[in-house]
């Protein structure tokens, strides 16, 4: 197996949709309420420190 080419232009992402089973929990994190490209906010991750 060949890992995938990438070029300069090409658009990545990926959506995946999911049934929802039981009670839902609205996400309520720190990319609350983004709008359009934005920088990495993994420095607000709790975790973050530990690593």
């Amino acid at each position: 197996m060949q890992p995938p080419k990438v070029y300069a232009g090409d658009r990545l992402g990926q959506v995946t949709f999911t049934r929802v089973h039981g009670d839902i929990i609205l996400y309520d994190g720190k990319h609350q309420d983004s709008r359009g490209p934005q920088p990495s906010k993994i420095h607000q991750d709790k975790t973050a420190a530990a690593a």
